[in-house]
């Protein structure tokens, strides 16, 4: 689904984000997003509502995906912001223990031997014992060719052909050990790949971890994920941002032809809070 940012909305979220001279750091103050989101609120009014609840609602059901167009200049990180303080609040688990790490990151373009392994499907935060919820991506400046995000919904993954339950039972069925990010401190915490509330999904992280039985279950779930047609392939222009819902769908990075390495994003992770962010 696609939601255009009207013109004076997208200029009026602009001027408030310039009037409170916010950037990631500041987004970090204790009270800072919550009190963007007020004078958001307070500013825009139901202009700033619609819009938001416009993506809440298009979150809510599959494919769990939403790409907000803007044709505005200049305006992507207050955009998506903006966005963010509306659907929750922006995680920076890390901030304690590396300092300057963003709640507002910068995406440079990766090769496909990238650790993050982002041209495989995958859920963000597997190994976080607390995930993100929903993520959300910006593009400050697009690749020459190609760069779409594509996602897919577990609910899409569930009707394709080649989702067999009888072999992936295991990934809802058993509890399997993760490593947790060495950012976090470490060690290892245990939770089911597939719960009634959210899917973690990483396919190197569960090499070698659990049964011959969940083994098979993983890679079988990594075999219909690639089968499967992806639910969305956003191809961002500036401005744009893709909003998904990280507990229902995967994501991985699309072709392309960026020798010049100029594909720019900004990345944020959401942590929803049920009934706290209405602004009316």
């Amino acid at each position: 689904m696609e939601i255009n940012v009207p013109t004076p909305l997208g200029d009026a979220v602009a001027a408030v984000w310039r009037a409170r001279a916010l950037d990631d750091r500041g987004l970090q103050e204790p009270g800072a997003q919550d009190g963007f989101r007020r004078a958001l609120a307070a500013d825009l009014g139901r202009a700033y509502t619609d819009w938001t609840d416009a993506v809440r609602a298009a979150l809510a059901a599959p494919p769990h995906a939403v790409v907000v167009r803007d044709r505005g200049p200049g305006r992507a990180a207050a955009l998506l912001a903006a966005l963010a303080v509306a659907l929750g609040e922006m995680m920076n688990p890390y901030r304690d223990l590396v300092p300057g790490s963003p709640v507002l990151q910068e995406i440079v373009p990766k090769g496909p031997s990238s650790p993050d392994r982002v041209w495989l499907w995958h859920t963000d935060s597997a190994n976080w014992p607390e995930p993100n919820d929903l993520s959300a991506l910006a593009c400050l400046r697009a690749a020459p060719v190609g760069g779409a995000t594509q996602v897919l919904s577990l609910a899409t993954l569930r009707a394709h052909p080649a989702w067999r339950a009888d072999l992936l039972a295991p990934l809802w069925e058993a509890e399997v050990e993760w490593p947790v990010d060495s950012f976090l401190g470490g060690g290892t915490f245990r939770a089911r790949a597939i719960t009634a509330d959210r899917l973690r999904f990483r396919r190197e992280l569960l090499a070698g971890r659990g049964s011959g039985a969940f083994q098979r279950a993983v890679d079988g779930f990594a075999a219909a994920s690639d089968a499967a047609a992806p639910d969305v392939s956003a191809l961002l222009r500036p401005g744009d941002v893709l909003v998904f819902d990280n507990r229902r769908a995967m994501h991985r990075a699309g072709p392309v032809r960026d020798p010049q390495r100029r594909r720019r994003l900004l990345r944020t992770k959401i942590r929803q809070r049920p009934g706290r962010w209405r602004h009316l």
